[in-house]
């Protein structure tokens, strides 16, 4: 099974579709791919993310202890060898993208798009920063047209693999953000060919986003001297135990106290729903002193 924490740790419920939003972990989508190879000797994953330098700054700052240790293992090198890079930097780009990935079959040949065999698994990484007003100010159907290109790049990978293709977006914008459903057509007296920013209703992204998948999970910041745990289905066995350090305590994917809810989107309550908590611990000491690693609760 998959799981987007370092190992041990608990394990994703399956998925053909998940979506991950807010304040999870930088390295997430990394432990995800790594997971997902590892269960499958012929697993094959593509990450798709705006920003290559931006992806692998988020990462040196947050300080991911598992892979300054097993990065360069054997093992992890052979997972990570199966996965695929790009970094679109505008939709339109990664529409490109989408649309040109296929498998090879004996005619058309692009050596950045063509595949040798069909992917198991894609990840989009967050698509909210790619909607950056440039031109024109970006929609609710600028967002959703992005998932709906991805899913169909997915039907169509789908097609040419032995079990399907999974499909996983991770956004920390997306709880936030909210867009307009229709972009202003009149223009703004200091850019006759510009449009003004959109001043009537804007509609919360994720609502409509996340019906478009199988599962969600909500990451956040708790505190729990202040709050009681959610009555949900909790995974409470203890993966690791919590050494002598500092534990920050912002509440943030930096660092400190952490839940996910992982909700499956078709059943209407929330008596199934699935909550892991964890911390997330800074060395202090040792070789590996401001490293970041995880302590389950």
């Amino acid at each position: 099974m998959t799981t987007i924490f370092p190992p041990p740790a608990p394990e994703l419920p399956a998925f053909r579709t998940l979506l991950v939003r807010s304040a999870y972990h930088h390295s997430a989508p990394i432990h995800l791919m790594l997971s997902h190879n590892w269960q499958n000797p012929r697993g094959k994953a593509i990450f798709v993310s705006p920003s290559r330098p931006a992806f692998l700054a988020s990462l040196l700052k947050f300080g991911d202890e598992w892979l300054k240790l097993h990065g360069a293992d054997g093992r992890t090198c052979g997972a990570s060898a199966r996965i695929e890079n790009y970094y679109p930097p505008t939709p339109a780009h990664l529409v490109l993208i989408l649309n040109m990935l296929h498998v090879y079959e004996g005619t058309l040949h692009h050596p950045k798009t063509t595949l040798p065999e069909a992917p198991t698994l894609l990840v989009l990484h967050e698509v909210s920063a790619l909607l950056a007003p440039t031109t024109s100010e970006p929609t609710l159907a600028s967002y959703l047209s992005l998932i709906t290109h991805a899913l169909s790049a997915v039907q169509s990978l789908s097609a040419k693999a032995e079990t399907g293709v999974a499909f996983a977006v991770f956004d920390s914008g997306l709880g936030g953000l909210k867009l307009p459903i229709i972009r202003p057509v009149s223009p703004s007296d200091e850019d006759p060919g510009g449009s003004r920013p959109s001043t009537g209703r804007r509609e919360p992204v994720a609502f409509f986003v996340e019906k478009y998948f199988e599962w969600t999970a909500r990451v956040e910041g708790t505190d729990h001297s202040s709050s009681p745990p959610p009555p949900r289905v909790r995974q409470t066995e203890a993966w690791a135990a919590i050494e002598e350090t500092a534990v920050p305590r912002e509440g943030r994917a930096g660092g400190g106290r952490m839940r996910m809810v992982l909700h499956r989107t078709p059943d209407e309550d929330s008596t199934a729903d699935v909550t892991m908590e964890w911390v997330v611990a800074t060395r202090v000491a040792g070789p590996h002193v401001g490293s970041r690693y995880f302590a389950w609760t």
